[in-house]
């Protein structure tokens, strides 16, 4: 059995249980292996500590049972080139469908929902600053996670002190985040390809997008309509790329 609790590495203090609610520890993801009805250890492999003492039935009354073991969404199969990243997501509760029974791989993205997340891939860590944009009130369900990402300048606004969040993501906009995410990270910003003569790319995204078409976040011919909107999947197949090949 396992139990799922979003974000990938997040770090869990040595009182995990005792203090989930306190400390918004319950965030951050974390298999639990158990054996018999008890949390023996903790699974992942960053900084987690040792669990003895509560039982499955705990985690599930207490709202922290989150078992993804299978993909429900009846509007994707294996043979979709994107199943395996959207599969992945979604198990590790980094990305999910639109409904119970629904992926929408050819839906549109707003800039809250990319930015979140990746919010989650990085953890999910609590965050406590000041009010970035102007339209990112406190208090949303994408609340925290832009106030991370501008906090380590992952995103900058569109101008004017906003954000707006509810804007479908582009995916020379898609690039530019993942790009200076990886800034963030200490990982690679140098890699390069040249991109088609006729590439409908803002200036300013120009070095982005050339770098995730270098790391295949982006598919080479989509570039050319880089001002266009990402479908889910698009989005999918790039921060499934991102970890699997930057990250790794």
């Amino acid at each position: 059995m396992n139990i799922l609790i979003t974000g990938i590495h997040g770090f869990v203090g040595s009182n995990l249980v005792s203090s989930l609610k306190d400390s918004n520890a319950y965030q951050y993801r974390t298999q639990l292996q158990f054996t018999s009805d008890y949390a023996l250890t903790l699974a992942d492999s960053h900084h987690f500590k040792f669990l003895a003492g509560y039982s499955q039935e705990y985690f599930k009354q207490e709202g922290f049972w989150a078992s993804r073991d299978n993909m429900p969404f009846d509007d994707i199969s294996q043979r979709d080139s994107y199943y395996n990243a959207v599969s992945y997501l979604y198990k590790n509760n980094v990305m999910n469908g639109v409904s119970k029974t629904q992926f929408a791989p050819n839906a549109t993205l707003t800039r809250a929902m990319v930015v979140t997340i990746l919010y989650r891939v990085d953890g999910a860590y609590p965050v406590y600053g000041a009010d970035y944009f102007q339209d990112v009130p406190s208090g949303k369900w994408y609340t925290e996670a832009i106030e991370w990402a501008a906090s380590n300048k992952i995103v900058q606004g569109i101008g004017n002190g906003k954000f707006n969040p509810n804007g479908e993501i582009t995916r020379e906009q898609l690039a530019a985040i993942l790009h200076r995410y990886a800034a963030f990270k200490s990982y690679d910003t140098t890699s390069s390809t040249t991109l088609n003569a006729d590439a409908n790319i803002s200036s300013w995204a120009s070095n982005s997008v050339s770098w995730a078409v270098a790391w295949e976040l982006l598919n080479g011919g989509k570039s050319v309509q880089a001002s266009e909107c990402a479908t889910r999947s698009e989005v999918a197949i790039a921060i499934y790329t991102f970890i699997k090949r930057i990250i790794r």
